[in-house]
């Protein structure tokens, strides 16, 4: 009878992780072949589609931007948190209270992120250009939702507010778990300030260095959920960067007669917002 259950059990475990395994084994089946819905039967294409990657343009420099964009996001969080876990891991009064409003951003959906900072960058309703039109006492007209580079400080003014409470967390927990007497025996021995600190304290707290900045990494390359929020939705009303590139594209696309690549084959509804961008082309720039 427990040979008759367990052997049931066991079928149906397969079965359902066969059942699961599906999407996967589709996706990887794609890659490899010359998949269009409009053309009948799906020819294999080998290592066709994976070069035609490699050697396109827009898919090379969409690498290098979002490469670059991870690096500097990492970094200026990274800094920021350190800042803030120094001077955060000694006690004072009120300490909770700020370290709580500290990490309010952490809480926050990355979609209300990109919507409420859309909102203070917009042109000309939000209150950026006209803060930053005080300082020099003349009217600033900066485009930070639809015109290069300010687009790219949007992003990363966005991702920074919201993911250095992150490392600011991470950062605390291993300052926090450093012995004190180690600080006390340097000090005894004549070793103080800044050369104590470099000796003890990047050493102990480097193996929280190496697990904040990986998951950093790993999380920075993902900016789907801000910037369908509202920082890059709003390129739309604009002509942000790489729309010219990808406008480019798509006309070639249409008009060449050559394979589609299933690795860069948009989906419905990407070819619904291509279709407003190549339709809005004329369209002037509100910001």
């Amino acid at each position: 009878m427990k040979n008759a259950i367990s052997k049931r059990v066991w079928r149906r475990m397969s079965t359902l992780g066969s059942k699961e395994n599906q999407p996967d084994e589709r996706s990887l089946w794609v890659n490899f072949v010359n998949y269009d819905f409009q053309i009948p039967g799906h020819a294999f294409a080998g290592l066709k589609n994976f070069s035609q990657v490699v050697f396109d343009p827009v898919a090379r420099w969409s690498l290098a931007l979002t490469v670059m964009r991870s690096a500097a996001n990492v970094t200026i969080e990274f800094a920021l948190g350190l800042g803030l876990a120094l001077a955060m891991v000694r006690p004072f009064p009120g300490r909770s209270l700020v370290m709580s409003i500290l990490i309010i951003p952490l809480f926050i959906s990355p979609v209300i992120v990109g919507q409420a900072w859309a909102l203070l960058l917009q042109r000309p309703f939000g209150p950026t250009n006209y803060l930053l039109g005080q300082l020099p006492h003349r009217a600033v007209t900066i485009g930070w939702l639809s015109e290069s580079p300010w687009v790219y400080f949007a992003l990363i003014l966005s991702d920074v507010w919201q993911w250095t409470p992150f490392m600011f967390v991470t950062l605390l927990a291993g300052l926090t778990s450093i012995p004190p007497n180690l600080y006390e025996a340097s000090e005894f021995d004549g070793i103080g300030g800044w050369l104590a600190f470099r000796l003890i304290t990047p050493p102990l707290l480097a193996p929280m260095i190496t697990l904040a900045i990986t998951f950093r990494l790993l999380d920075a390359i993902r900016l789907f959920d801000t910037c369908s929020g509202g920082v890059c939705a709003r390129r739309s009303q604009g002509d942000g960067p790489g729309r010219s590139q990808i406008r480019q594209a798509a006309n070639e696309a249409q008009t060449a007669s050559i394979p589609r690549n299933p690795l860069l084959a948009p989906s419905p509804r990407a070819r619904c917002g291509r279709a407003m961008i190549i339709r809005r082309s004329g369209a002037p720039s509100r910001g």
